[in-house]
């Protein structure tokens, strides 16, 4: 099989690029869409960096077991009962802070919304991981950072990872996707259906239950009516519910 690391004969990059086949590479760039990091990014060695936040991590504890290697274990502990509440995660598509009242819109558009930021806990240092709806979802999903090249949903070997799904699961939840487009779309129903999520998209509506559709998706009122319909169906199962519920429209 051919690759395109076959052209990495020298230890001179410009030598390297140079030796390599101009259609080949730009048919193996589209195929893979894979970034080298460490190759193309200014970067700590992994141990530098692990040990630069545990300083952090770890300031102040006493008794720190620093045999874990690269990885940093935390447990948090609470003297009260655990609360098993439904959890619903929203994310909407093309909804920049700038169209709320809360960051400063003077035009009212988002009511609802700013109305609930008065008595909700509210986040106002976030900031986007990328400028596609795939990078929302990686990282709502896996807390992961930007990553170079394409994105872990649409990449081979995405399978079993760890996801907030993980955990929901463990405490007897039933972790749910909710599209209201068809999931094939940027691999989203293979990535969620691998990695704990029980997928639910357009094709659970019936034509008499959408009142309006294009190809990225329906209606966000038929949207959330299929969403509460599986909550309450998780809900008579006896189980609670975690959902993502995304519009796409």
């Amino acid at each position: 099989m051919l690759d395109s690391d076959l052209r990495n004969f020298s230890s001179n990059m410009y030598a390297n690029e140079l030796a390599g086949n101009g259609m080949y590479e730009l048919f193996a760039a589209y195929r893979n869409n894979e970034l080298d990091y460490e190759r193309f990014y200014p970067h700590t060695a992994d141990a530098e960096a692990v040990n630069h936040l545990k300083k952090i991590f770890y300031e102040g504890v006493d008794n720190v077991n620093h045999s874990y290697g690269l990885t940093m274990p935390n447990e948090v502990d609470s003297i009260a009962a655990a609360k098993k509440l439904n959890v619903i995660l929203i994310s909407v598509e093309s909804l920049s802070a700038e169209f709320m009242r809360l960051f400063g819109n003077p035009n009212n558009l988002t009511p609802v919304l700013d109305s609930l930021a008065q008595h909700s806990l509210v986040f106002t240092n976030l900031y986007a991981t990328g400028t596609r709806t795939v990078r929302g979802l990686e990282a709502l999903s896996l807390s992961v950072p930007p990553t170079p090249g394409q994105s872990i949903l649409r990449r081979p070997h995405n399978e079993h990872l760890f996801t907030l799904a993980s955990v929901f699961n463990k405490n007897g939840y039933e972790s749910k996707f909710i599209y209201g487009g068809y999931g094939y779309f940027d691999n989203m129903n293979y990535f969620f259906e691998n990695n704990g999520y029980k997928v639910v998209d357009r094709r659970y509506l019936s034509s008499d239950e959408i009142d309006y559709e294009n190809v990225w998706g329906v209606a966000d009122e038929n949207l959330f009516s299929l969403s509460l319909r599986e909550i309450d169906k998780t809900i008579r199962a006896g189980k609670t519910d975690i959902g993502a519920y995304h519009d796409n429209v």
